[in-house]
């Protein structure tokens, strides 16, 4: 599969967790680690396919995957607004997830 394929794959895990709704977030930290941990493998494609690709990573979509990336990989977790990262995710995901399959098209 390639990176883009991958990280088409990714987002759409993400969507799947913003579409259990917020009950589900709030409920079940599993559903937080879950968003932060897919995030930053989002980053991580994001990134691998720039450098294969030879794309400045300062261009968004990709830059704002790996800013993502880059606050969930390296803050703690007392630092990360559960509130916030849901709303990031709810107010990106539909967005990123076309603008990484058009890319891929």
């Amino acid at each position: 599969m390639s990176l883009l394929g991958e990280l088409a794959q990714v987002l759409g895990q993400l969507g799947e967790l913003v579409a259990n709704g917020r009950d589900a977030f709030d409920s079940d930290p599993r559903q937080r680690w879950s968003i932060e941990r897919l995030w930053i493998y989002a980053g991580n494609l994001a990134e691998a396919h720039c450098r294969s690709e030879g794309i400045d990573d300062g261009v968004d979509p990709w830059a704002e995957l790996i800013a993502a990336r880059n606050v969930y990989a390296h803050h703690r977790p007392s630092q990360i607004v559960p509130g916030r990262l849901w709303a990031d995710t709810v107010e990106a995901i539909g967005r990123l997830r076309q603008a990484v399959g058009s890319s891929e098209a």
